[in-house]
């Protein structure tokens, strides 16, 4: 087994513990379209990535431009929740268990970079990674270009960089950057469609902790 040397983290789902709040501001937004809600379950069996692909498959009909609008509407809502969620339990102590064994960390993240930045510094954990980047759009599109300039600007070797997410583009991200990979199914997607990538899939912290801490 290669050592890890570098863990990149997703952050919404994979870190903190969100999905409930996408839910909540999605079905706000269900309900002013007369549209009906959904829930936690079946949001984890539909979520995907583009976005706009999973907005057509709750109900919604919207040209590029409509989209763009609500999306943008649906960023500030969630902004007003953003800060509402915790951390996973235990996510902080296994980022300081990684730290006292040197592995250096960072957060690449679909979110905006100035939101994901407001995020890292609520939750305290800005000491503990060593650089934290996020798109330049609300689209969450162009993930896989900054990981690019991530892995460019730290020098990082890709085969002892571990990309830790919780979708299916977290894969192909990865995959794009020449990172092993691995899942976890607390977050957006439910753990049925993770094993379907064929990538390894965590369902707690503790089992992802014992491979991580293990894997040195």
């Amino acid at each position: 087994m290669v050592p890890i040397h570098n863990i990149v983290w997703d952050w919404n789902g994979t870190l903190v513990d969100d999905a409930w709040v996408f839910v909540k501001t999605m079905n706000h937004l269900l309900q002013k379209t007369n549209l009906p809600p959904t829930s936690l379950e079946d949001y984890k069996k539909n979520f995907c990535f583009p976005v706009e692909a999973y907005w057509k498959k709750i109900g919604f009909s919207l040209t590029e431009d409509e989209f763009n609008k609500k999306n943008a509407f649906f960023i500030t809502q969630y902004q007003k929740r953003m800060f509402l969620p915790l951390l996973h339990p235990g996510i902080k102590k296994l980022l300081f268990s990684l730290n006292r064994k040197k592995i250096q960390q960072f957060v690449l993240s679909a979110s905006e970079h100035s939101l994901l930045q407001k995020s890292i510094e609520h939750y305290g954990l800005k000491s503990l990674f060593i650089d934290c980047l996020g798109v330049n759009n609300l689209n969450a599109k162009g993930k896989e270009s900054v990981g690019k300039k991530l892995l460019n600007k730290h020098n990082l070797n890709n085969k002892h960089t571990l990309f830790i997410g919780d979708t299916e583009y977290d894969v192909r991200v990865g995959e794009a950057l020449g990172c092993r990979v691995v899942l976890v199914s607390f977050g957006h997607i439910s753990h049925t469609r993770l094993l379907k990538t064929k990538k390894p899939v965590f369902s707690c912290i503790k089992e992802l902790s014992s491979f991580l801490l293990s894997n040195q």
